[in-house]
């Protein structure tokens, strides 16, 4: 009776350690290559995997700023310049960090241009942690978010977390 109990908790130990090094298999350095259905200014999903542009930040899609002195949803607006530039092209991202959403943290090519970098020297991410010398140069030039006003996304993201519940009365800011 021991040899079987024995057996049936080999048997089962050899089976979670096999599921876990098929998952961490798959948080290694991964390419991945496909036409990509964009998320947000900052996020797209290639073959049902979940990217992160790293080393950029854009704004959410309903975070509000004011671009050539109109009000609207940045977010939107920074989304849809993305998918202006990849207009239904095949993209390759590559990367080997996972963020704490299981997202791969990648820089995001068609041929030689790169949509991370893109992105902030249009004016519609800034940086976070890459890309300074092109979010100085879209802010000198007023591209993007940088002709109006708006707040930085990762500021933003925080407001949103601890405003007050009343505050959605305002509806627009929400």
């Amino acid at each position: 009776m021991r040899i079987a109990a024995y057996l049936v908790a080999f048997v089962a130990m050899a089976a979670a350690i096999a599921w876990m090094s098929s998952r961490v298999e798959d948080q290694r350095a991964t390419a991945l290559k496909g036409k990509p259905r964009i998320t947000d200014g900052d996020s797209v999903t290639i073959n049902s995997r979940r990217i992160r542009l790293i080393g950029i930040d854009a704004p959410e899609l309903d975070q509000p700023c004011t671009v050539k002195g109109e009000k609207t949803r940045c977010g939107r607006l920074a989304r849809e310049h993305l998918v202006g530039l990849v207009a239904g092209r095949t993209v390759t991202c590559e990367g080997e960090v996972f963020d704490k959403y299981a997202r791969l943290l990648a820089v995001c090519k068609i041929g030689e241009l790169e949509l991370n970098r893109r992105m902030v020297a249009d004016g519609w991410a800034v940086s976070y942690g890459r890309y300074k010398a092109e979010e100085a140069a879209a802010r000198n030039r007023r591209a993007g978010l940088w002709d109006g006003r708006f707040e930085p996304p990762q500021a933003w993201r925080a407001w949103k977390r601890r405003k007050p519940a009343w505050w959605d009365i305002f509806g627009w800011f929400t």
